[in-house]
């Protein structure tokens, strides 16, 4: 039996698999049919993110909606601000690069999250047509510009005032949010943080299939979005006024079954109560935290206050063993977590507990797998 505690794909539920089984027809024959799963999901989602806009549900692996939303919004020359404390921020910043854009960063210690008050300034500063920022970096387990996240008491403010900022000192800019690692599973107001751009994807939190790729789009980035023309596979345009009176056209055939699995996916989450699953994220989370300091472990992250609720960054005990030989240890104790990338490669391992493993009795197998291997080489 093997004991998966990944950050992504977490493990789909029974019930997830089995919708994801289940036969269906032709998406570009059966449209009425289709399209009646697809708004049912797209409405679900809008509550759960409260968020009244349109969901762009497209169908693709979660990457295709940060190249997508950067390729439907950006031109050559355009100023891009981007919140850099952790390698999905840097990868915005070198994805805009290669667009051509003006890329200004504001960097942060990867350790710790993001002061709101340094990206406003410079948002004062540079007048971005473009901010870019992680909400939940993995990688290093930080949430990434929390100033206060209190979830066990219901209180948190992410992305504290920078939407507003955006508004107010900018001619046009926009605001996009890769929260693709942390929806579901901690409080979200997506129209309340004025997020122009939300990206998305099932295979975190929610425990669906790797298949999707979604994007809350405001109508303030539909006007920039159309203003581009941008056509691609990626490309946001196509969903423009998507709806049960519009013509029912897509520019591929999309992923029905994967459409099936999520909402199934998502329906559990609403059937639990979007608060107690942020509570059971939370508390977990606290209790990996807890419990991996007293096996003698070392957190990344160094501000507790910023840690992430779906994921925890570990040290690896490179006094001890290297990862490269821990990692093979683990999956040969039946454990599979995950280990990091670029400059954190070899430094820093995952333990993800988002989902189906936002689960105390799954953590504490895992944590009590990790401390014996690492003991066996005392």
């Amino acid at each position: 039996m093997v004991l998966r505690m990944v950050p992504g794909p977490t493990s789909m539920s029974a019930a997830v698999r089995q919708a994801y089984a289940e036969e269906v027809g032709s998406p570009d024959v059966e449209t009425e049919e289709f399209f009646s799963d697809y708004f049912v999901l797209e409405a679900t989602f809008q509550r759960l993110l409260n968020f009244s806009g349109s969901i762009v549900i497209g169908s693709g692996e979660g990457m295709v909606c940060l190249w997508g939303a950067l390729n439907s919004v950006l031109s050559p020359g355009d100023t891009v601000l981007c919140v850099v404390n952790g390698i999905f921020g840097e990868g915005f910043a070198g994805m805009a690069k290669d667009m051509k854009a003006n890329v200004i960063c504001v960097h942060s210690d990867w350790t710790q999250g993001i002061d709101p008050n340094t990206v406003i300034a410079a948002i004062k500063e540079h007048n971005p047509r473009l901010v870019t920022l992680v909400h939940c970096e993995t990688p290093s387990g930080v949430k990434s510009i929390e100033a206060l996240l209190m979830l066990e008491l219901g209180i948190v403010n992410p992305l504290d005032g920078i939407g507003k900022a955006i508004r107010e000192y900018t001619t046009d800019g926009l605001f996009l949010v890769d929260f693709v690692s942390s929806s579901f599973g901690v409080v979200l107001n997506v129209d309340e943080e004025l997020i122009d751009l939300g990206l998305f994807a099932p295979q975190k939190v929610l425990s669906g299939p790797c298949a999707l790729a979604c994007t809350t789009v405001t109508e303030r980035a539909w006007e920039r979005i159309r203003e581009l023309k941008y056509q691609g596979y990626d490309a946001l345009l196509p969903f423009d006024g998507l709806s049960p009176s519009s013509p029912l056209l897509l520019p591929y055939t999309h992923n029905w079954p994967a459409i099936r699995a999520t909402m199934a996916a998502a329906n559990a989450i609403e059937t639990e109560g979007k608060e107690a699953v942020i509570a059971r994220h939370a508390a977990v989370a606290q209790f990996c935290r807890e419990e991996a300091v007293r096996l003698g472990l070392e957190l990344y992250c160094q501000i507790i206050e910023h840690a992430s609720p779906t994921v925890t960054a570990l040290k690896v005990p490179t006094d001890k063993l290297s990862w490269e030989v821990m990692e093979k240890e683990l999956k040969a104790e039946g454990l599979i977590c995950g280990g990091s990338y670029g400059s954190l490669y070899g430094n820093v391992f995952r333990i993800g507990h988002m989902g189906t493993q936002a689960n105390g009795s799954l953590v504490k197998e895992a944590l009590d797998i990790i401390a014996r291997v690492i003991a066996s080489h005392t």
